[in-house]
Protein backbone atom coordinates (compact mmCIF):
# COMPACT_ATOMS: atom_id res chain seq x y z
CA UNK A 1 0.00 0.00 0.00
CA UNK A 2 0.78 3.48 -0.98
CA UNK A 3 0.59 6.14 1.13
CA UNK A 4 -1.41 8.87 -0.07
CA UNK A 5 0.49 11.77 1.73
CA UNK A 6 3.59 11.29 -0.34
CA UNK A 7 1.67 11.66 -3.71
CA UNK A 8 1.76 14.75 -5.34
CA UNK A 9 -1.38 16.45 -5.52
CA UNK A 10 -1.74 17.06 -9.51
CA UNK A 11 -0.97 12.77 -9.82
CA UNK A 12 -4.47 10.92 -9.75
CA UNK A 13 -4.25 8.36 -7.32
CA UNK A 14 -6.18 5.11 -7.91
CA UNK A 15 -7.38 2.20 -5.81
CA UNK A 16 -8.40 -1.16 -7.95
CA UNK A 17 -10.84 -3.74 -6.94
CA UNK A 18 -10.66 -6.82 -9.37
CA UNK A 19 -10.56 -10.48 -8.82
CA UNK A 20 -7.66 -10.63 -10.86
CA UNK A 21 -4.72 -9.58 -9.37
CA UNK A 22 -2.40 -9.99 -12.85
CA UNK A 23 -4.60 -7.69 -14.38
CA UNK A 24 -4.86 -5.12 -11.41
CA UNK A 25 -1.28 -5.43 -11.52
CA UNK A 26 -0.84 -4.84 -15.05
CA UNK A 27 -3.14 -1.69 -14.92
CA UNK A 28 -0.75 -0.11 -12.13
CA UNK A 29 2.19 -0.28 -14.27
CA UNK A 30 0.70 1.06 -17.60
CA UNK A 31 1.71 4.33 -18.75
CA UNK A 32 -0.33 7.36 -20.50
CA UNK A 33 0.24 10.71 -20.77
CA UNK A 34 -0.85 11.54 -17.21
CA UNK A 35 1.06 9.62 -14.36
CA UNK A 36 -1.30 8.17 -12.20
CA UNK A 37 -0.50 6.00 -9.37
CA UNK A 38 -2.36 2.69 -7.65
CA UNK A 39 -2.59 3.10 -3.99
CA UNK A 40 -3.82 -0.22 -3.22
CA UNK A 41 -4.97 -3.40 -5.08
CA UNK A 42 -7.98 -5.58 -3.56
CA UNK A 43 -9.03 -8.79 -5.23
CA UNK A 44 -12.13 -8.91 -2.94
CA UNK A 45 -14.37 -6.58 -1.43
CA UNK A 46 -13.70 -6.71 2.18
CA UNK A 47 -12.63 -3.61 3.54
CA UNK A 48 -13.08 -1.70 0.53
CA UNK A 49 -15.21 0.60 1.64
CA UNK A 50 -13.22 1.39 4.81
CA UNK A 51 -10.07 2.05 2.69
CA UNK A 52 -12.48 4.72 0.65
CA UNK A 53 -13.79 6.08 3.73
CA UNK A 54 -10.64 6.63 4.99
CA UNK A 55 -7.84 7.39 2.57
CA UNK A 56 -10.31 9.06 0.53
CA UNK A 57 -8.14 8.54 -3.11
CA UNK A 58 -8.78 10.12 -6.47
CA UNK A 59 -10.71 7.17 -8.19
CA UNK A 60 -12.22 3.28 -7.54
CA UNK A 61 -11.45 0.68 -10.38
CA UNK A 62 -14.44 -1.49 -9.35
CA UNK A 63 -15.68 -4.64 -10.78
CA UNK A 64 -19.33 -5.09 -9.97
CA UNK A 65 -18.85 -8.90 -9.73
CA UNK A 66 -15.92 -8.54 -7.03
CA UNK A 67 -16.85 -11.15 -4.47
CA UNK A 68 -17.80 -9.70 -1.22
CA UNK A 69 -18.72 -6.61 -2.64
CA UNK A 70 -22.75 -5.67 -3.59
CA UNK A 71 -22.06 -2.66 -6.16
CA UNK A 72 -25.58 -1.55 -5.50
CA UNK A 73 -24.96 -1.22 -2.38
CA UNK A 74 -22.16 0.41 -2.50
CA UNK A 75 -23.18 2.87 -4.52
CA UNK A 76 -26.11 3.77 -2.02
CA UNK A 77 -23.09 4.24 0.25
CA UNK A 78 -21.72 6.70 -1.88
CA UNK A 79 -24.88 8.68 -2.41
CA UNK A 80 -25.25 8.90 1.59
CA UNK A 81 -21.81 9.49 2.32
CA UNK A 82 -21.28 11.95 -0.59
CA UNK A 83 -17.81 10.12 -0.91
CA UNK A 84 -15.81 11.94 -3.36
CA UNK A 85 -14.00 9.15 -5.11
CA UNK A 86 -14.77 9.03 -8.81
CA UNK A 87 -15.37 5.09 -9.74
CA UNK A 88 -14.91 3.65 -13.28
CA UNK A 89 -16.93 0.50 -13.25
CA UNK A 90 -15.49 -3.25 -15.07
CA UNK A 91 -18.51 -4.62 -16.29
CA UNK A 92 -19.42 -6.78 -19.06
CA UNK A 93 -23.20 -6.02 -20.85
CA UNK A 94 -25.29 -3.95 -19.20
CA UNK A 95 -29.01 -5.46 -17.59
CA UNK A 96 -31.49 -3.23 -16.33
CA UNK A 97 -29.32 -2.75 -12.84
CA UNK A 98 -25.85 -2.03 -14.06
CA UNK A 99 -28.10 0.74 -16.39
CA UNK A 100 -28.34 2.84 -13.76
CA UNK A 101 -25.22 3.77 -12.56
CA UNK A 102 -24.54 5.38 -15.98
CA UNK A 103 -25.78 8.99 -14.99
CA UNK A 104 -24.87 8.70 -11.32
CA UNK A 105 -22.10 11.74 -11.38
CA UNK A 106 -19.42 9.81 -9.51
CA UNK A 107 -19.42 7.11 -12.42
CA UNK A 108 -17.13 8.80 -14.22
CA UNK A 109 -15.97 5.55 -16.19
CA UNK A 110 -16.91 1.90 -17.65
CA UNK A 111 -15.10 -0.03 -18.96
CA UNK A 112 -15.93 -3.24 -21.05
CA UNK A 113 -14.20 -6.91 -19.38
CA UNK A 114 -13.28 -7.78 -22.70
CA UNK A 115 -11.14 -4.51 -23.73
CA UNK A 116 -8.16 -4.31 -24.68
CA UNK A 117 -4.99 -2.49 -23.12
CA UNK A 118 -5.54 1.03 -25.60
CA UNK A 119 -9.14 1.21 -24.33
CA UNK A 120 -7.89 1.01 -20.85
CA UNK A 121 -5.17 3.75 -21.40
CA UNK A 122 -7.67 6.03 -22.91
CA UNK A 123 -10.34 5.56 -20.54
CA UNK A 124 -7.91 6.39 -17.39
CA UNK A 125 -6.60 9.50 -20.09
CA UNK A 126 -10.15 10.48 -20.46
CA UNK A 127 -11.26 10.37 -16.75
CA UNK A 128 -8.20 12.16 -15.18
CA UNK A 129 -8.95 14.76 -17.78
CA UNK A 130 -12.53 15.15 -16.20
CA UNK A 131 -14.42 14.15 -18.96
CA UNK A 132 -16.76 10.70 -18.78
CA UNK A 133 -15.73 7.73 -20.83
CA UNK A 134 -17.49 4.22 -22.08
CA UNK A 135 -15.28 1.54 -23.75
CA UNK A 136 -16.59 0.40 -27.33
CA UNK A 137 -18.46 -1.96 -26.68
CA UNK A 138 -20.60 -0.52 -23.80
CA UNK A 139 -20.65 2.76 -26.04
CA UNK A 140 -22.17 0.45 -28.76
CA UNK A 141 -24.82 -0.63 -26.20
CA UNK A 142 -25.57 2.95 -25.26
CA UNK A 143 -25.71 4.89 -28.71
CA UNK A 144 -28.21 1.99 -30.57
CA UNK A 145 -28.96 1.86 -34.08
CA UNK A 146 -32.47 3.92 -33.85
CA UNK A 147 -30.82 6.44 -31.69
CA UNK A 148 -27.80 6.99 -33.75
CA UNK A 149 -29.10 10.77 -34.41
CA UNK A 150 -28.58 13.68 -31.67
CA UNK A 151 -31.18 12.23 -28.97
CA UNK A 152 -31.85 16.05 -28.28
CA UNK A 153 -33.36 16.39 -31.70
CA UNK A 154 -35.22 12.97 -31.35
CA UNK A 155 -37.14 13.10 -27.72
CA UNK A 156 -38.43 16.57 -27.80
CA UNK A 157 -38.10 17.31 -24.73
CA UNK A 158 -40.96 20.44 -25.12
CA UNK A 159 -43.66 18.39 -25.33
CA UNK A 160 -43.41 17.59 -21.63
CA UNK A 161 -45.15 19.44 -18.58
CA UNK A 162 -42.69 21.30 -16.39
CA UNK A 163 -43.52 18.62 -13.77
CA UNK A 164 -42.51 15.67 -16.30
CA UNK A 165 -39.25 18.22 -16.80
CA UNK A 166 -38.52 17.99 -13.31
CA UNK A 167 -39.22 14.20 -13.40
CA UNK A 168 -36.64 13.68 -16.34
CA UNK A 169 -34.35 16.27 -15.00
CA UNK A 170 -33.81 13.89 -11.77
CA UNK A 171 -33.38 10.90 -13.38
CA UNK A 172 -30.35 12.10 -16.11
CA UNK A 173 -28.62 12.19 -12.66
CA UNK A 174 -29.30 8.97 -11.33
CA UNK A 175 -32.36 9.81 -8.71
CA UNK A 176 -34.29 6.59 -7.88
CA UNK A 177 -38.21 7.10 -7.64
CA UNK A 178 -38.13 7.72 -3.53
CA UNK A 179 -35.41 10.31 -4.22
CA UNK A 180 -37.51 12.04 -6.89
CA UNK A 181 -40.57 12.22 -5.17
CA UNK A 182 -38.93 13.29 -1.94
CA UNK A 183 -37.21 15.76 -4.03
CA UNK A 184 -40.44 17.07 -5.82
CA UNK A 185 -42.93 16.20 -2.67
CA UNK A 186 -45.10 13.95 -4.48
CA UNK A 187 -46.07 10.23 -4.11
CA UNK A 188 -43.53 7.37 -5.42
CA UNK A 189 -46.99 6.67 -7.72
CA UNK A 190 -46.87 9.82 -8.96
CA UNK A 191 -43.22 9.94 -10.17
CA UNK A 192 -44.42 6.40 -12.16
CA UNK A 193 -47.69 8.40 -13.55
CA UNK A 194 -44.99 11.10 -14.86
CA UNK A 195 -42.34 8.47 -16.20
CA UNK A 196 -45.04 6.54 -17.80
CA UNK A 197 -46.37 9.66 -19.69
CA UNK A 198 -42.77 10.92 -20.47
CA UNK A 199 -42.35 7.20 -22.52
CA UNK A 200 -45.96 8.19 -24.21
CA UNK A 201 -44.40 11.29 -25.49
CA UNK A 202 -41.04 10.39 -26.54
CA UNK A 203 -42.35 7.25 -27.79
CA UNK A 204 -40.56 4.77 -25.99
CA UNK A 205 -41.00 1.54 -24.20
CA UNK A 206 -39.84 -0.16 -21.11
CA UNK A 207 -37.87 0.71 -18.07
CA UNK A 208 -34.19 0.38 -19.63
CA UNK A 209 -35.19 2.49 -22.40
CA UNK A 210 -35.95 5.21 -20.42
CA UNK A 211 -32.95 4.72 -18.80
CA UNK A 212 -31.12 4.78 -21.80
CA UNK A 213 -32.72 7.83 -23.12
CA UNK A 214 -32.21 9.80 -20.18
CA UNK A 215 -28.59 9.00 -20.08
CA UNK A 216 -27.88 10.31 -23.51
CA UNK A 217 -30.15 13.34 -22.80
CA UNK A 218 -27.08 13.82 -20.26
CA UNK A 219 -24.16 13.55 -22.70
Amino acid sequence: MIELLHIPKNVPSVLIALPDKLKAELISNLKISIPFQVVNIFTEGTGVMDYLRKFKPQYLLLDIKLENCDYLDLIKKFKKENISTKIIFYLSTPNIDSLKIFSYPFAVGFIHRGCGINDLKKCLTAVFEGRKYFSSELNDFINQPENKDNPKDIYNIELLTSREKAVLKLLMIGKSEKEIAESLFISNTTVRTHKNHIREKFGIKGKQKLSVVSIQLNA
